[in-house]
């Protein structure tokens, strides 16, 4: 595997934990969901790019 797929593995797993961390927390952290859904767009988003970079690096 190369770095760009290690990267983009990660930061799927990121987003994913990110967006379970924010329904967990919700009862005791009001912008929990909202801040939660930011991350994770933003970790998907790193993921789309690093994909990318493995995709055109072939």
């Amino acid at each position: 595997m190369s770095k760009y797929q290690k990267r983009a593995a990660t930061f799927s797993f990121l987003c994913a934990l990110s967006l379970m961390f924010g329904q967990v927390t919700k009862t005791s952290f009001t912008y929990a969901p909202l801040i939660s859904f930011f991350t994770g767009y933003l970790f998907s988003i790193l993921a789309a790019i690093n994909a990318y970079k493995a995709y055109v690096r072939r």
